[in-house]
């Protein structure tokens, strides 16, 4: 009877031993990472809940803040660009810039100026090397002018 009985508890603690190891463990484990999940979605949220509170104080860009023609060319000629500029077309409420043997600095400092400070959407571009060393051929379709 005394065998019986310690081999009972000795069955009933293995018994518990492998309920603890098999399903107490997994299931905190489990729980845990939850937790951590709910945690980083609720971050993420309050991220874009900020975010979206920002953008909707942002004064929005309206037509009449769009950049003229005017302001375009000038800003062509403030980027050492307008001089190789060989058409300025508008098309379909865009414009598209062609330039051949332009200084490639000069073009990508007039991209910079023209999305940063103009608020101009660059649609496409496509630049190829120019016939001489550090200059660039190429044509830019451009938004956000007010024609």
């Amino acid at each position: 009877m005394n065998r019986q009985l310690a081999l009972g508890m000795l069955l009933t603690l293995t018994l518990g031993a492998a309920v603890y190891e098999w399903a107490w463990l997994p299931y905190r484990h489990a729980v845990s990472s939850l937790e951590a999940s709910v945690q980083d979605a609720q971050r993420a949220f309050d991220w874009a809940e900020t975010t979206i509170a920002q953008i909707k104080r942002a004064p929005n860009v309206g037509e009449g803040d769009r950049a003229s023609m005017q302001t375009l060319e000038q800003s062509l000629t403030r980027s050492n660009l307008r001089s190789f500029v060989t058409r300025i077309e508008p098309r379909d409420g865009q414009v598209l810039i062609s330039f051949e043997a332009a200084i490639f600095s000069s073009a990508i400092k007039w991209l910079a100026l023209a999305e940063g400070e103009l608020g101009l959407e660059m649609v496409s571009m496509a630049l190829s090397a120019g016939s001489a060393p550090g200059t660039a051929d190429g044509t830019v379709l451009v938004a956000g002018v007010q024609l």
